[in-house]
């Protein structure tokens, strides 16, 4: 698990950094975490997919581990 819990990075940030793990580590599946402290945890969850993440960890309509993670809605 690749995670972000203090929800700090931006979109780019997130980009590079599961970019890095996934080319260092090609073998292992990645899950990707982020926290939504600065309403940036859609918008990195959707960088680490594109970075090549197999896996987040999000909430289903504000249901879920924390409120602080990112949410998607129906």
């Amino acid at each position: 698990m690749l995670p972000d819990t203090l929800g700090i990075l931006n979109h780019e940030q997130t980009y590079e950094f599961c970019k890095i793990m996934i080319e260092k580590y090609p073998d292992i599946h990645f899950d990707f975490h982020a926290h939504n402290d600065y309403d940036l945890a859609t918008a990195n969850v959707y960088s680490a997919i594109k970075a090549g993440i197999k896996g987040v960890h999000t909430t289903v309509n504000g249901l879920g581990e924390e409120l602080e993670m990112c949410h998607f809605r129906a």
